[in-house]
């Protein structure tokens, strides 16, 4: 297949035809314990119908909280769609804990390692790109993984008109293209990513697709912890320990430089090693 559209519009919905076909989708896997979180997926193309399930999700939620780090599991697999949605969306996972993660739960189990019985997951390649990547920027805590050992991807490009008109004048197609893309940089601020989120964003014509690489990702911001969220859960997790915020911190960096971090694909030894290294240099919980 091949696509000669007139706008840039046009030709950005087209780029995203060729990641995958969209099919409109958000799953809800609810979990009645208390000690689970409730799972959302995420798939295909986002619209605002997605933005108003998951609003009165997350705020019927709100009345009933669980007793957990993270109320919600944000699961996405989307190569964008509606860019106000995706900020309400964003929006809305900002009134409560989040863990997005970009993967998706379709695959099948493999067969088991010869050496550590270790039974890999295998998963389809998951995307995450144009709108959906502004779902992920307002997670408590963002995950994702791209590379060499991995065939998901993370793409970005500035914002584009949802519809394309011949009628408007350039200057009122600037005024409006304008209004947007500051409604962007500001729903960008608002959740406390860098501004240098949205610069890279605006390189990037709206046909074209900018895959990101996993130093992209940590310089841009778009894994990690977001800095209020870290911010009090370390101070929870200090006065838990009986040790001041700086000793926290201390170890913090102590772990970091000697704890070595496995590296997909993970196995259950590695993964173990890690914790307790971890669990040892962070001290004992006694509160």
């Amino acid at each position: 297949m091949y696509c000669m559209p007139r706008y840039a519009a046009i030709l950005a919905q087209c780029a995203l035809w060729l990641l995958g076909t969209a099919h409109a989708n958000v799953s809800v896997r609810d979990v009645d314990e208390r000690d689970r979180e409730t799972v959302i997926e995420i798939t295909g193309e986002i619209t605002n119908n997605d933005a108003v399930k998951i609003n009165d999700l997350v705020r019927r939620g709100m009345q009933t909280p669980k007793a957990l780090h993270f109320q919600y599991w944000v699961v996405l697999d989307s190569v964008g769609g509606d860019l106000n949605a995706a900020m309400a969306i964003g929006r809305t996972l900002k009134m409560t804990t989040s863990h997005v993660v970009v993967k998706s739960l379709d695959g099948k189990w493999g067969g088991p390692d010869p050496k550590t019985g270790w039974i890999p997951y295998e998963t389809k390649p998951a995307t995450c790109a144009s709108a959906c990547v502004l779902i992920l920027a307002a997670g408590s805590v963002r995950d994702a993984y791209v590379g060499d050992a991995s065939r998901d991807r993370i793409g970005i490009h500035r914002p584009y008109s949802a519809t394309a008109t011949g009628t408007a004048t350039t200057a009122q197609s600037a005024i409006r293209y304008s209004a947007m893309a500051v409604e962007v940089r500001a729903y960008l601020m608002e959740i406390g990513m860098p501004s240098h989120l949205y610069e890279e964003m605006m390189r990037v014509p709206a046909e074209k697709i900018r895959w990101l690489t996993m130093d992209d990702l940590h310089r841009l911001g778009l894994i990690g912890w977001d800095p209020a969220y870290e911010d009090a859960m370390d101070s929870q997790a200090a006065a838990r320990r009986g040790i001041s915020m700086q000793e926290w911190l201390r170890r913090k960096v102590l772990a970091d430089e000697s704890c070595a971090f496995p590296n997909p694909p993970f196995n259950d030894p590695a993964v173990h090693a890690y914790i307790e290294c971890k669990q040892k240099i962070m001290g004992p919980i006694i509160r």
